[in-house]
């Protein structure tokens, strides 16, 4: 795994359970686990502190198989359920190959 940047709280390969949204993300999926796979700020750049707040997620189904790409939650909304990076790496990748049920 690369250096870790110091402002962000979560880092591609985090598990996180994304928390209930606002009544203006009510659109978005939660209460479900994901897969952090880039901040905003590792994705595109930019100096501005909510860069690195916001990030893209892979959900993950009841079974924790891993089914969309979606982005971006806040920080805020999110917790982090394990830190094992390597194993969500693993699951990324499975899911960028199509192998993963």
């Amino acid at each position: 795994m690369t250096a870790l940047p110091t402002t962000q709280r979560f880092y591609r390969g985090h598990r996180v359970r994304i928390g209930a949204m606002p009544e203006h993300m009510s659109h978005f999926p939660s209460d479900c686990d994901a897969i952090v796979e880039y901040s905003y700020a590792e994705k595109y750049g930019g100096r501005e502190p909510r860069n690195s707040r916001q990030y893209g997620l892979l959900l993950l189904d009841a079974k924790g198989w891993p089914y969309n790409s979606v982005s971006w939650y806040d920080e805020d909304q999110l917790t982090l359920l394990d830190p094992d990076r390597d194993a969500g790496e693993a699951i990324i990748q499975s899911y960028i190959v199509g192998n993963y049920r």
